[in-house]
Order: structure tokens, then sequence, then C-alpha cells
């Protein structure tokens, strides 16, 4: 991949982006591990915030 040339900023922002990454990673690890004893996941109870969120029921299709 060619070197590309980026602002000062678009490294900023992209070092941003990427401490995000790692850090939602490790949100979501600790939550695997909260969980794991109940027989859920990090994407299970994503599901189950979102359908808590929701407004109206939602589609599952």
């Amino acid at each position: 991949m060619p070197d590309t040339k980026r602002t000062p900023t678009g490294k900023a922002l992209s070092d941003l982006i990427l401490d995000l990454f790692r850090l939602n990673s490790r949100i979501s690890a600790a939550g695997d591990r909260l969980v794991a004893d109940l027989g859920l996941t990090s994407a299970r109870w994503q599901v189950l915030g979102a359908i808590v969120a929701a407004e109206r029921p939602q589609p599952v299709a």
C-alpha cells in the first residue's frame, strides 16, 4: 500500500478513530465477561438493548 500523505488533522482523526475501535473492543470484551454466566454475548445484549430502546416494535427480517 502506498504511503499516503496526511495532514496533521487527518492523522489526529485517524488516530482518534483507531482508539475508538480499540475502546469498543475492550468494552465488548468486558461486556462478554459480565454476562457470560447468563449465557449471553455482547452481540445478544446489544440486540436486547436496541429492542428496549426502540419506540415501536421492530421487524425481525
